[in-house]
């Protein structure tokens, strides 16, 4: 076959048409000629070189057709700072008994808190990574009872900062889960600080040994259990009787050694005349 030839009509039979028919054509034309080459290629869509052909159109890459794979950002150590355990300080408030009716305490659980109302314990450090048994373990030796003597039920805290900040219920894991989050989404130290309002423990009976007082050299450790006195309210001259007497108490085994070594009443015998 005569290329010239055919190259001639093609040119006349092109005439007239659109660059991209002109296109088309050709590549058909040259998938004739030489068919084995063209099978090495798979082409699912035809493009052409005409102008309109051509347009670039922007969609939306899907997840997987690219080689470069989007990477998540996440905060610096996101997860390590949050395994990351860390030591909060904690208070632990007691109630007093039947406070005057001209002072209650707040009905509402963001109102002021009058400290007044209640004797203050502690304060003692814990670990975020241990669990809340150990916790309660804790606030039982700080009050000088058995656990089982804690009230568990009526248990609740509130962070020191802010003062306006709400008192939650502190009675269970959940709960106490709740309470390391909120301190460990807190950014500053000052409020790793925890108070814990509990009611008095429950007294327990006359002939009942509830708390280790020796260890094992016999050696007193710690007081016999928790002061019921202390949540006694008092009047003004209860106040100074009680100050009176914890000054006696204090400077009686004085008293006693200087009245060993200088008899009563023995001034004459020491300065005659």
């Amino acid at each position: 076959m005569d290329h010239g030839a055919s190259s001639s009509v093609t040119d006349q039979s092109l005439a007239g048409e659109s660059a991209g028919d002109i296109d088309r054509k050709l590549i058909q034309g040259m998938i004739s000629d030489a068919p084995a080459a063209a099978a090495k290629f798979k082409v699912s869509t035809l493009l052409t070189i005409g102008g309109k052909n051509l347009r670039k159109r922007k969609q939306p890459m899907q997840a997987g057709t690219s080689d470069e794979q989007p990477t998540a950002k996440h905060s610096k150590s996101a997860s390590k700072t949050n395994d990351k355990a860390f030591k909060f300080v904690n208070y632990i408030y007691i109630c007093k008994k039947d406070p005057p009716k001209a002072q209650k305490p707040p009905s509402q659980s963001n109102s002021k808190i009058n400290y007044d109302l209640y004797i203050e314990k502690g304060p003692f450090k814990f670990t975020s990574n241990q669990p809340f048994e150990d916790y309660t373990t804790v606030i039982a030796a700080m009050l000088q009872c058995h656990k089982s003597k804690l009230i568990l039920d009526e248990l609740k805290y509130k962070q020191k900062v802010p003062q306006t900040s709400q008192i939650h219920s502190l009675t269970s894991d959940l709960a106490f889960t709740s309470l390391i989050e909120e301190m460990r989404a807190a950014k500053t130290v000052n409020k790793w600080i925890m108070y814990i309002f509990s009611p008095a423990p429950i007294c327990p009976a006359s002939d009942e040994v509830w708390w280790t007082t020796t260890n094992e050299d016999g050696q007193e450790l710690v007081p016999s259990g928790f002061d019921f006195s202390q949540l006694e309210w008092q009047g003004t001259e209860d106040s100074i009787a009680t100050q009176r007497k914890k000054f006696n108490d204090t400077v009686k085994p004085f008293i006693v050694k200087l009245e060993e070594k200088f008899l009563v009443d023995n001034f004459l015998t020491l300065f005659p005349g």
